[in-house]
């Protein structure tokens, strides 16, 4: 059986096999875990969203420098929140075995994760303005970019070590305080953002700069409350030492993971830099865009997160068949988000003909975020049955063979097509998005597939 046992059409029994689906009592456990994560997914969207629509404010160009400067950082980030990501197994297995020695051990080492590779990465990120020119990114845009790009770098550090906090609360199944801790802190980045861009009592504010202050300030308001959620549910306690070997063993499963990510979500952040030199319209397209499929992908990254948990729970509970419901619940809910998904972004493109020239959106670049958004409800309709199958094989500690479909879907295949539509076709943006389409799918379906190698 695999995810794709979910969609038996054609075959006899369907309604029965879905009625059975819908009673098993993993959906229950997947949509309570996975709503509060996609809560705080869309939450963090919300705080992105809040950067981009204040931007607007000052231009398409301080827009574009708001997209280049994010979505360069979002790659660091990106990359390290895997090394991170490969501790959730181990500690969601050893939470559900009440394992405290080994939650200790794996805290302490999960702190070394975090912060020695952010620190090592803060200066490719500080100095960005000065050599992301090189690739042809126009240097007006960079230049009105440069603050915001380096407060990023700053803002890295408390980043990583609330993604840490993050995966022990959801390890520990307790989703709903990161949930409201982030709630909390949208309004707290749309006030900051406000004073720091516009200014107060005089004072002109920071312009596109005020943004990367804000997200400073508010990165760390969310580590403070997370760690003091954490305590409260008992998830606290270090060891004496570093566990080495558990080090080694983390990044063994967690570089994948990272390498993963890039392959997927890297490629949407890094045709932000290959369209930046398409101009600041098919920038700002591109933006919006992105930000609008990073609100339809916090549901299924609460989906995908939730199915790593579970199938790591699973696998320390023991017994096949809870995995297989484990499986069935996850594809089931997968199934559901790819039907609903697409119908909302294809109003969103339709309504992005009258909505984005209110907002002093050029012509030009409306009708360039019109057929991106047309792409991006496409996409939706594969996307979530990938990233289930992505996160069950987590929770299994398969990581390395999904690292190469992702590889193969979305660098061999999807970017080479990007490149050709985006120039020699003359698509621009609307071919490079294309080309994301077929390699998300490319990389998909084989992972799909290999979830039945567990189970």
């Amino acid at each position: 059986m695999s995810l794709l046992d979910l969609v038996p059409f054609s075959r006899p029994g369907m309604s029965q096999r879905i009625t059975a689906t819908l009673r098993n009592s993993q959906i229950p456990s997947i949509l309570s875990l996975s709503l509060p994560i996609a809560g705080v997914c869309l939450a963090n969207m919300a705080m992105s969203i809040t950067d981009t629509v204040m931007a607007m404010g000052f231009g398409t160009k301080a827009l574009a420098a708001i997209a280049v400067g994010a979505d360069f950082y979002s790659i660091a980030f990106y990359l390290l929140t895997g090394l991170i990501a490969g501790i959730a197994p181990a500690y969601a297995a050893a939470s559900a075995g009440g394992r405290e020695s080994d939650l200790r051990k794996l805290r302490t080492v999960g702190w070394v994760v975090s912060l020695i590779p952010a620190f090592a990465v803060f200066p490719v990120i500080w100095f960005a303005p000065v050599y992301l020119s090189f690739i042809g990114i126009d240097t007006s845009i960079l230049e009105t970019g440069a603050g915001y790009m380096r407060a990023m770098a700053i803002t890295l550090i408390p980043m990583c070590m609330l993604c840490f906090l993050r995966m022990r609360l959801t390890a520990v199944e307790k989703p709903g305080a990161i949930l409201r801790v982030t709630l909390t802190s949208v309004p707290v980045n749309a006030g900051l953002n406000y004073l720091f861009m516009y200014g107060f009592l005089g004072w002109s504010g920071l312009g596109v700069t005020g943004a990367g202050i804000a997200s400073i300030v508010t990165a760390c308001f969310m580590v403070s409350m997370l760690a003091i959620m954490a305590h409260a549910h008992g998830d606290r306690g270090l060891a004496l030492s570093i566990d080495w070997a558990v080090v080694r063993e983390t990044i063994r499963i967690g570089l994948p993971i990272s390498i993963m990510t890039l392959a997927e979500l890297g490629v949407y952040m890094g045709s932000t830099l290959f369209i930046a030199g398409f101009g600041p319209e098919a920038t700002a397209a591109h933006a919006l865009t992105l930000r609008i499929a990073g609100v339809a992908y916090a549901l299924i990254a609460g989906l995908s997160q939730a199915s790593t948990v579970r199938m790591a729970r699973s696998f320390a509970e023991g017994g096949k068949m809870l995995k297989k419901e484990t499986v069935r619940a996850s594809g089931f809910v997968a199934l559901g988000s790819g039907i609903f998904l697409p119908a909302p972004l294809i109003l969103a493109a339709l309504a992005s003909q009258s909505a984005l020239p209110a907002v002093g959106l050029s012509p030009e670049a409306t009708e360039i975020a019109f057929w991106l958004l047309i792409v991006l409800a496409a996409t939706e309709i594969i996307e979530p049955m990938g990233c289930a199958a992505s996160g069950l094989l987590r929770g299994c500690n398969d990581t390395k063979v999904p690292m190469y479909f992702a590889l193969l879907g979305n660098w061999a295949v999807g970017v080479p097509i990007g490149l050709i539509l985006s120039m020699p076709f003359g698509m621009g943006a609307v071919g490079v998005w294309i080309g994301l389409l077929v390699g998300l799918s490319t990389a998909a379906v084989p992972t799909i597939a290999r979830v039945r190698h567990h189970i």
